[in-house]
């Protein structure tokens, strides 16, 4: 298997992963025993750490390093472009710990 159908594959099966924890609602829905659900809603709600195994045991090394290169390439580009002044910093500090604050 040539190493670009090994990637396409373990992508699909990583993408499958992100998918499963959405099955845990319309689980809950169902008119099953509690034990079924519990263990079922179990499986889909790890799913991604479950099926990351066999995904990047498919990809291989080569390809699950580009991914990840990849990856954190996207994640460096969301890095403020310069250097941020102080206004700025506190401007953004006081936005993130506002909603931290209680109601007065």
């Amino acid at each position: 298997m040539n190493p670009q159908t090994r990637l396409l594959i373990g992508t699909a099966l990583l993408a499958i992963g992100l998918l499963l924890p959405l099955g845990v609602l319309p689980l809950a829905r169902t008119d099953w025993p509690a034990a079924v659900k519990t263990a079922l809603g179990g499986i889909l709600f790890f799913g991604f750490e479950i099926m990351a195994i066999p995904a990047v045991a498919v990809m291989g090394k080569e390809n699950f390093e580009r991914l990840l290169t990849a990856a954190k390439r996207w994640v460096k580009s969301l890095k403020p472009a310069g250097e941020v002044g102080r206004v700025r910093h506190a401007i953004g500090l006081v936005l993130f710990v506002a909603p931290l604050s209680p109601p007065t």
